[in-house]
């Protein structure tokens, strides 16, 4: 699940790229009601999990391990 807020303050780029994945499902939310996060961290919730990072890559790369159950 994406915040469509927060991708647009802190993600576009990789928003861009979970759409175009096939092995996702992506759902967006317009608000996650993770405001505090939000202004901070560009993040995303992944089977019920909040992940956050400060930029992209290490977002995707903390995204990619916990959907590989690391």
């Amino acid at each position: 699940m994406v915040c469509v807020s927060n991708m647009s303050l802190h993600g576009e780029n990789i928003y861009d790229e979970l759409l175009n994945r096939e092995d996702i499902e992506l759902i967006e939310e317009g608000c996650t009601s993770n405001c505090r996060i939000c202004d901070r961290s560009l993040f995303v919730i992944v089977n019920g999990k909040l992940i956050k990072a400060r930029n992209e890559d290490s977002l995707l790369e903390k995204m990619n391990q916990t959907l590989r159950g690391r």
